[in-house]
């Protein structure tokens, strides 16, 4: 595994936040068109907690091309909760792309405006849907630039596990809060990561955030201490951590659940140089990319970093293939 990239001649597939979610890109197609009802029926028949919350953020993501479709949904049906969900989660999405992906903060001043409006827009889509997590995860994403203390995280984190006490989006924003580089500490996201993906169900995709949090600190010692980075990230320990998540963790899940599970434990394993694991998921993507983690660890791009994975792992074969098994969904290893 490197950190460097080479330009040359593009092998990934184009990130989407959709993945292989094939009614999710169907909608949202549509709403470039200025089709809302699509996108209406869609989170109308979803009633699965962690894929709602899945599909109305890539819908809310559309809203930064063409606004108008959700416009029209709302002018159409103002008390519809999947409209105000949408509208919600879209404040959101808009208010991080005023703070941009730097250590600092692109537009100040609008962004300053546009947080608390976005947290507004929760707390009312919130209101008229109480049984809604959609506009709570919402909450727990603004928490880390509002910021909202550890008490009120908390609070928020309740809201959502006492309609869904796996879901797997309200978990990964709290590790984030929880993370070194937020408000937090490596020891603080390591402690919850294990903690919720002990209490989880097997199978859960919970089961997989030991991976994202070492994702995390791996990527922070890259920035800071080269020669930790190099000790930790091919230690027995770490390696052993990612092999049980995997164990933990089934695909027997949605589509988008699936892609995300591969996606992850591809990067993982990518980072901690398990090529017998890494070119298993890299086989499981397919032409499914998602943004994260490959973002993170490319400064290039989640494409550039694909492509840097994929050659890495094409030029170091699996030593041993009798034990490619291990670590997969499912395996039951040695």
């Amino acid at each position: 595994m490197t950190t460097d990239e080479t330009p040359g001649r593009s092998q990934a597939p184009v990130p989407d936040s959709a993945g292989d979610d094939s009614d999710l890109r169907g909608a949202r197609s549509a709403a470039h068109q200025g089709d809302w009802r699509t996108a209406a029926w869609l989170l109308a028949g979803t009633a699965d907690p962690d894929l709602r919350w899945e599909r109305a953020y890539v819908l809310a993501e559309a809203t930064q091309d063409s606004r108008g479709w959700l416009d029209a949904w709302l002018a159409a049906a103002p008390d519809s909760r999947d409209a105000r969900g949408v509208q919600a989660l879209a404040a959101v999405v808009g208010a991080w792309a005023l703070r941009g992906s730097g250590w600092a903060v692109d537009h100040p001043e609008e962004f300053r405006r546009a947080v608390p409006e976005a947290a507004a827009a929760c707390r009312e889509a919130s209101r008229l849907a109480p049984d809604d997590v959609v506009p709570l995860v919402g909450l727990l994403i603004l928490a880390r630039v509002e910021p909202a203390p550890r008490a009120e995280v908390d609070r928020r984190f309740a809201a959502v596990r006492a309609l869904a006490p796996w879901h797997l989006g309200a978990h990964e924003q709290v590790l984030q809060y929880l993370c070194a580089k937020w408000h937090g500490s490596t020891d603080q996201m390591f402690a919850f990561a294990r903690g919720a993906a002990g209490a989880a169900p097997e199978g859960s995709p919970l089961n997989l955030l030991v991976a994202i949090a070492q994702i995390e600190h791996i990527l922070a010692l890259a920035r800071s201490d080269q020669a930790e980075f190099e000790r930790y990230r091919l230690s027995d320990p770490v390696r052993a951590e990612l092999w049980a998540a995997g164990r933990r963790w089934t695909t027997n899940q949605s589509a988008y659940a699936r892609a995300w599970g591969h996606n992850v434990m591809a990067g993982a394993t990518y980072l901690t140089d398990q090529n017998d694991l890494l070119a298993y998921h890299l086989a499981q993507m397919g032409s499914v990319l998602l943004h994260w983690p490959w973002e993170m660890i490319s400064g290039r791009g989640a494409a550039a970093a694909y492509e840097k994975a994929l050659g890495w792992s094409r030029s170091h074969p699996p030593a041993a293939r009798q034990t490619a098994a291990q670590g997969r969904p499912g395996s039951t290893g040695p």
